[in-house]
């Protein structure tokens, strides 16, 4: 690529972050159009596609990238292409769909290509409850991207934020939180405030999970604060569902209103990227507000989405928040279900509660 296309694609990406993306487009419309071999045209690709996907264009974006596989032959740059493919698809499909995407990426391919596929392979492994396999992918993950020769926009810590988020799903909440300490702790040191604010947001979740709210809150503010400042609308999605939910959790109705209504007020498209969760958050929130028939028709539209995208691990959750609603008899077959598909660990637990809710057993309440 000579040095004035070069300037181009630079300036085409700085656009499309700065949500300039007419002009960002218009330069890359231009650079396609003289993309003369594989790699060039793979690299514009690209910046077309994250350009729309800054836009909230989704849909162009998986459709350049379809464009794009079908007309490259070089097998490298096509797998480059797919796996970037698989970013989208984490937040337009969700994990089942995600993962076949890049399952033949993970069986062949090597470099920048076989990273992207290992960070959306495992997180949506851990979501699909398939632990042991998420962690695997995580290590692999990690070990390619230190050996990268160039970096990519994403930091190698990434793939210890989806080993938290497998550890989480089965309950290792001891193993998650010292992931996560150490983490946050190194985001710290070294001044990197995506990092302190990301690991802040797994030990919230992971605070919550055991049941110490109020400093899940605490943890989730930090999060929330960081992630407004450096401007990660996606991140900060997803803290404010998790501050909220702690919110409503501690019986404090107005709190999750709040931080709801801030949700909104981002206006970002609908994501499957925590999709499932952000409907749990609602429901908590209608619990706090008094309102049980909203919270268990929220927790049955969320049991039922996480079950059609794959987010099994979600869907176990919503299941046995149902339960505590007082629908215990009409859930508790399907989590029996899940907990097939689930690697063991919290969703076996979930299923007994729910078991010995419906029998009336309280020494089996007692022991699970």
């Amino acid at each position: 690529m000579c040095s004035s296309d070069l300037a181009d694609l630079l300036a085409a990406r700085l656009a499309g972050i700065q949500g300039r993306s007419d002009v960002a487009e218009n330069l890359l419309a231009g650079l396609a159009e003289h993309a003369d071999d594989d790699a060039r045209r793979s690299e514009v690709a690209i910046a077309r596609m994250d350009n729309f996907l800054y836009a909230n264009g989704s849909e162009e974006s998986l459709r350049v990238a379809a464009e794009a596989e079908s007309s490259i032959a070089d097998r490298r740059w096509r797998d480059e292409i797919t796996a970037r493919r698989s970013t989208i698809l984490v937040t337009t499909a969700g994990p089942r769909e995600t993962l076949r995407a890049v399952t033949p990426l993970l069986a062949g391919t090597t470099d920048t290509a076989l990273v992207w596929a290992c960070l959306t392979g495992a997180r949506s492994l851990a979501r699909l409850g398939r632990v042991q396999e998420a962690r695997d992918l995580t290590a692999r993950g990690l070990d390619a991207h230190r050996a990268l020769g160039r970096p990519i926009e994403w930091y190698p810590w990434f793939h210890l934020f989806n080993r938290c988020e497998a550890l989480l799903g089965v309950g290792q909440l001891r193993e998650a939180e010292e992931l996560a300490r150490a983490e946050h702790q190194a985001g710290l040191a070294d001044h990197s405030p995506e990092a302190q604010a990301c690991f802040a947001l797994q030990l919230a979740k992971i605070y919550m999970a055991r049941g110490r709210i109020r400093t899940a809150a605490d943890s989730a503010r930090e999060a929330v604060g960081i992630f407004r400042r450096i401007g990660r609308p996606m991140f900060l999605h997803e803290a404010l569902h998790t501050l909220a939910c702690a919110f409503a959790i501690a019986g404090d109705a107005a709190g999750a209103r709040r931080e709801l209504d801030a949700v909104a007020e981002l206006s970002l498209p609908n994501m499957m990227y925590d999709a499932v969760d952000q409907l749990q958050s609602r429901a908590w929130s209608a619990v706090a507000d008094g309102h049980l028939p909203k919270a268990r028709a929220l927790s049955e539209e969320a049991a039922g989405l996480g079950a059609r995208t794959g987010d099994l691990v979600a869907a176990s959750a919503a299941l046995h928040n149902l339960a505590r609603l007082g629908r215990a008899k009409e859930v508790g077959s399907r989590l029996d279900r899940l907990a097939e598909q689930i690697d063991p660990g919290l969703v076996g637990p979930r299923a007994a509660h729910v078991r010995c809710l419906v029998a009336g057993d309280a020494g089996g309440l007692e022991e699970v």
